[in-house]
């Protein structure tokens, strides 16, 4: 599943930037992860290789692009980042429930492809 990041998304403080540094700020492993591991982290959640891979991909996405519900992109996210800090640790200490916590805290209705799809006109 690969999620629509927008170039709005990449503007500081909206979208993905915003998202990341939630991660950034918040990270629940062991170890605190900066805000370019939290950039890459976060693109291999939304299905991209790394953040390089977002970057240039931002401008090919049109408008009407399907996007996963967002309890489904949360529920993706905390399988990656449950097999990411289980791989870390190297045992099975991942806390799930504050991981799903954390995951559910993260702001991803600020995604341009989720304020797109509100604004799209009730079908009749």
């Amino acid at each position: 599943m690969r999620i629509p990041i927008y170039p709005a998304d990449l503007v500081p403080h909206k979208g993905f930037k915003r998202i990341a540094k939630v991660i950034h700020r918040d990270w629940p492993g062991p170890d605190p992860v900066n805000l370019s591991a939290a950039r890459e982290i976060l693109a291999r959640c939304f299905g991209y290789k790394d953040y390089h891979d977002v970057t240039k991909s931002a401008d090919e996405w049109p408008d009407n692009a399907p996007s996963p519900e967002v309890a489904d992109l949360r529920a993706a996210i905390l399988v990656a980042l449950a097999n990411k800090l289980h791989a870390e640790s190297f045992s099975n200490s991942v806390d799930l429930e504050k991981l799903a916590v954390f995951v559910e805290s993260l702001p991803l209705n600020a995604l341009q492809t989720y304020r797109l799809s509100r604004a799209d006109p009730p079908e009749s």
